[in-house]
């Protein structure tokens, strides 16, 4: 426990050191300057502070983009004109293995998509609240009032009642 009015640093032990090790440097080619805390500070906004974008249906665009990538990447129709039954077969087996692929993969992408957008539409709720208010600032809020509320407050609160006249 600290005694009053002692510094927050007084209670960690061996202050100096950590002081010093967060105030070194560890420069980029960009900073030249930054420290270790700054560095780490940096590191923790950026892993705590990006937007979301949750698909609404994943799936279904997935799918449509497979198909022109097959469409486009995988499948030469002017390659297949001129081929033989047997080059053709195979082409037929690479669409067919990169579609069943691929589809596994968008069905799992699909169904991670799926849950965190149950997530963020569920309805929030909150269990249990436990409020903690200083006297000071409920004698603050006492004082303001009009009579009425005071009297209605006064009681339970055990508000002073102030000198003077209150309108």
């Amino acid at each position: 426990m600290l005694p009053e009015g002692a510094p927050l640093t007084q209670a960690i032990g061996q202050w100096m050191p950590w002081r010093t090790a967060l105030a070194s440097a560890m420069p980029t080619d960009k900073n030249k300057s930054r420290s270790v805390l700054e560095k780490h500070l940096n590191d923790y906004t950026a892993r705590n502070t990006f937007d979301y974008f949750i698909h609404k249906d994943l799936g279904r665009f997935l799918r449509r983009e497979l198909d022109f990538f097959i469409k486009n990447e995988v499948m030469h129709l002017d390659d297949v004109e001129s081929e033989t039954a047997p080059n053709v077969e195979s082409y037929l087996a690479r669409i067919k293995a990169t579609r069943r692929i691929a589809h596994k993969l968008i069905d799992f992408l699909a169904q991670l998509e799926n849950f965190q957008k149950r997530l963020w539409l569920k309805k929030k709720f909150v269990l249990d609240t436990q409020w903690l208010i200083s006297m000071d600032r409920v004698l603050r809020v006492c004082n303001r009032k009009s009579r009425s509320q005071r009297n209605r407050f006064a009681p339970g609160w055990r508000c002073p009642q102030p000198a003077g006249r209150m309108e």
